[in-house]
């Protein structure tokens, strides 16, 4: 049986038996202040946030999103029934637990549609009040990354010379509340129609650095995302024949400027580049999960497309896509997610490459590197 096939409030009374985060916490899941290390990818500080009250968790890096049947059934390879079982089972609501639950759903609905508009308000506030990144800290931080670029590139980059700064104030912290106000490079995320849906920061510092967060330095980080990202890309050229994607900016300007497109054949006048925010984001989601193969205990993407689920969708005038691939990350679950993503497009009728950085690196350490 699938979800479908089971009555909502029934599931909804499964669900309200246990709280998520101690669903979460019995998978070997620490979550602290409603935030742990996302399960779905490789990373060093909480991205995942777990809403016990909603029953749901989000990953403000990759998208992944769900409840306490979806993380049950990615970590433990689960069917739904059997993640029902997990919970103890589904037992007919009472005619008061079915009512109470209705009235939850209601109020959630509601605050998620303020939630989305909050959201939508503010990315249009961000990108109307940003600048040119030309002749800003945000030329002067990709140059000290190595990244020189002409005319025509950084498309949907953007500066924002003062913008708050949100985080844990110390490593006792629960909630999240303003520690500064500092320079950011923005990067404008579209969806396939071309709004833009989210804007990832990276938050600088007046060095030309990469911030290093104030606050608690393990939960706080200097890349962070407003809105929504899923299916999303922010472009830094205009659409052409042949596209380089990588995860980062960074990555993905590094890759065009060691030759990556002319490595493959490419003509360096025809290929266009686009940062796909996260590897997750440009696997979207799977069928399923496997056994990592080095770390039996932990698992990573099945490497088949939800063609379900929505993805990134590529324009008409891409026909051929380079994947690129960290080399500092796990391997295993890298390639997963790049081969998942390769899936993905060439069901879109796109011819697919797939490129790793060198091990233990990424693209920009190798261009910067002796």
């Amino acid at each position: 049986m699938t979800r479908d096939q089971f009555d909502r409030i029934d599931i909804e009374n499964a669900k309200a038996r246990e709280r998520l985060s101690d669903v979460f916490e019995k998978l070997g899941i620490k979550v602290k202040g409603k935030m742990c290390l996302c399960p779905f990818h490789i990373e060093k500080t909480p991205s995942c946030k777990v809403d016990d009250r909603k029953g749901r968790y989000e990953c403000f890096a990759c998208g992944e999103w769900g409840d306490h049947f979806d993380i049950l059934q990615h970590m433990r390879g689960l069917s739904f029934v059997e993640a029902v079982e997990e919970l103890g089972g589904v037992r007919p609501a009472t005619p008061e637990e079915r009512r109470k639950i209705e009235e939850r759903q209601v109020e959630i609905e509601k605050e998620d549609a303020e939630e989305a508009k909050r959201k939508a308000s503010r990315v249009q506030q961000l990108v109307a009040d940003a600048q040119d990144w030309r002749e800003t800290l945000v030329e002067q931080y990709l140059a000290n990354r190595g990244i020189v670029l002409g005319g025509g590139f950084g498309l949907d980059l953007k500066f924002a010379p003062r913008l708050g700064y949100y985080g844990f104030a110390d490593a006792q912290a629960e909630e999240i509340k303003l520690l500064g106000e500092y320079p950011a490079m923005l990067g404008k995320i579209r969806d396939e129609r071309g709004a833009v849906i989210g804007v990832h920061r990276t938050y600088l510092d007046p060095a030309g650095v990469k911030l290093a967060p104030p606050g608690d330095a393990k939960r706080n980080k200097a890349k962070k995302i407003t809105g929504d990202m899923r299916g999303g890309l922010i472009w830094l050229t205009r659409a052409s024949v042949h596209l380089g994607m990588g995860e980062g900016i960074e990555t993905t300007f590094s890759w065009y400027l060691l030759g990556g497109g002319e490595a493959i054949g490419w003509d360096a006048e025809a290929t266009s580049l686009a940062a796909g925010v996260s590897v997750s984001n440009i696997s979207g989601r799977c069928t399923g999960r496997i056994r990592h193969p080095r770390n039996p205990a932990k698992t990573i993407p099945n490497g088949i497309p939800d063609l379900n689920q929505p993805g990134i969708v590529l324009p008409k005038t891409v026909h051929s896509v380079a994947l690129l691939g960290d080399g500092d990350s796990d391997e295993w679950a890298t390639r997963q997610c790049l081969v998942a993503g390769g899936n993905r497009f060439k069901h879109q009728g796109v011819d697919v490459f797939v490129s790793m950085a060198d091990a233990g690196v990424d693209f920009n350490d190798m261009l910067v590197r002796p």
